[in-house]
C-alpha cells in the first residue's frame, strides 16, 4: 500500500500504512494535483469519495462519512467543489493486525479437524466393540 504514493495510476493519492504496537494505522489524503487543468463551473457538483474494504477489524477511523460499515468497510466523502479548491480529502483508520481471512481459515480448518477426529474416534469405538464381540463368541449384527 505504501508504494501507491505518486504512481501514474494515483498521482494525487498520499497513503501510508504503519504498525503501532499490535495494530495497523492507515493514513492518507487525496488532493487535486497542483498542475491539473482548470475545471468548468458546471463540473463542480457532486461528491468525490474514497472507500476501503479493509482486511481486518477496524477499531477507529478518522472522519469516515458513515462510520464503520459491516465491521471493516470505511468510506470518506467530500464535495467536488471543495476538492477543486485544493482541500484534501483526509482519511485514516486503526485496524487489527490479524486478517479476517486468516481468522476464518483457522476457524474452518479447526472445525474440519475436529469433525475428522470425531469420525475417527467413532470408527475406532465401533471396530473395538466388534473385535470384543468376536473374541467373546457373540455374532455381530
Amino acid at each position: 500500500m505504501n508504494r501507491l504514493n505518486g504512481t501514474p495510476a494515483f498521482p494525487d493519492l498520499r497513503i501510508g500504512l504503519r504498525r503501532e504496537q499490535d495494530r495497523l494505522v492507515l493514513e492518507g489524503s487525496w488532493a487535486r494535483p497542483q498542475d491539473a487543468p482548470d475545471v468548468g463551473a458546471r463540473d463542480r457538483d457532486g461528491l468525490m469519495a474514497v472507500r476501503f474494504h479493509l482486511p481486518s477489524k477496524v477499531f477507529g477511523h478518522k472522519h469516515a462519512a458513515d462510520g464503520v460499515e459491516r465491521g471493516n468497510i470505511l468510506g470518506w466523502r467530500q464535495r467536488v467543489a471543495e476538492g477543486l479548491e485544493g482541500h484534501a480529502l483526509e482519511f485514516g483508520a486503526e485496524m487489527d493486525e490479524r486478517s479476517i481471512l486468516l481468522s476464518t481459515v483457522v476457524l474452518f480448518a479447526s472445525a474440519i479437524a475436529i469433525a475428522v477426529l470425531l469420525l475417527m474416534g467413532a470408527l475406532w469405538a465401533v471396530m473395538r466393540r466388534g473385535r470384543k464381540d468376536l473374541e467373546a463368541g457373540r455374532p455381530g449384527l
